[in-house]
């Protein structure tokens, strides 16, 4: 099955290469400027942080003695406003995680059409992501509430097993945060296939995404797998070669396009209805239920 995804990934992806390429471009665009803003504070802190270090380094060599809490004061000062720049920054990276998300379901239609052997145009991305603004904004919040009743729990548990011994609160730490992170984003991965595919709801959109990773762990492992393996692998090609940025232009242009065609097939193999938005059932009428004729 993992072959087939890959093959028919490759046909798509040959087939309407600027169409999903100019796509993630233009999400990757959209959200530098939207996260721009947010981004400015941690920028200014990282450059004052920088001159603080650098005139205590040149006292304490002066001196050839550790310096008086004076002049440790300036230093103390931007750790003090540290906590809320980074609430801040996480504050902007989540508004726009939720506002491009939109577009990564737009995007994912894409993929679809692509699979199916259709010469794709890119704004259907645009049509389909406001089709789906309102849901695909509320998947992602409740997306986010997930995620941080998760990292509360976590947290609740490490404190508990804290005051045992320092193994238990390692092996605690590995099991909830790095082992339950990496095994929730994988079953809440395929969230944008089940918005995007399947025409789901917020609620279903979550449950089906479950749902399909659960019935296919195995197979979804082994793809989540490859792809972890092949950034890894370019990752480190790219320090040989001395070009940081090869591994950015490899991603754009090839990794995640593939990705994106792969896990939508994956996805479209197991859900082959189009709706999956739950209705109430039909009610039957029966032989009582209908009318007696009137006699002449």
């Amino acid at each position: 099955m993992r072959s087939e995804c890959f093959g028919s990934a490759w046909k798509a992806y040959k087939k309407n290469f600027p169409a999903l390429i100019l796509g993630i471009i233009i999400i990757g665009i959209v959200a530098a400027i939207i996260a721009l803003p947010f981004g400015i504070p941690l920028a200014q802190y990282a450059q004052a942080n920088n001159v603080a270090l650098t005139q205590l380094g040149k006292v304490i060599q002066q001196q050839q003695t550790m310096p008086s809490n004076n002049l440790f004061e300036p230093y103390f000062e931007l750790m003090r406003g540290f906590m809320f720049k980074v609430f801040f920054i996480i504050l902007g990276i989540a508004i726009a995680g939720a506002l491009i998300f939109p577009l990564k379901v737009g995007l994912t239609k894409l993929y679809q059409e692509a699979l199916k052997g259709e010469k794709v145009k890119l704004d259907l991305m645009f049509k389909y992501a406001k089709e789906k603004f309102k849901s695909s904004v509320g998947t992602m919040l409740l997306l986010y509430l997930i995620f941080i009743v998760a990292i509360v729990v976590s947290l609740a548990l490490i404190i508990t097993f804290a005051y045992t011994n320092i193994i238990g609160i390692i092996t605690t730490t590995i099991i909830l945060v790095i082992l339950g992170n990496i095994l929730l984003r994988m079953f809440l991965s395929l969230t944008a296939q089940s918005l995007a595919v399947s025409n789901a709801n917020t609620r279903n959109a979550i449950l089906l995404s479950y749902q399909t990773v659960k019935k296919n762990f195995i197979e979804f492992l082994g793809l989540v797998i490859i792809f972890f393996v092949a950034t890894i692998l370019l990752n480190q090609f790219s320090r040989i070669i001395y070009l940081d940025n090869f591994i950015i232009l490899i991603f754009v242009f090839i990794v995640a396009p593939i990705k994106g065609l792969v896990y939508t097939k994956f996805y479209m193999n197991y859900n082959k209805k189009k709706n999956t938005r739950i209705k109430k059932p039909i009610k039957k009428q029966t032989k009582t239920d209908k009318k007696p004729k009137r006699k002449k």
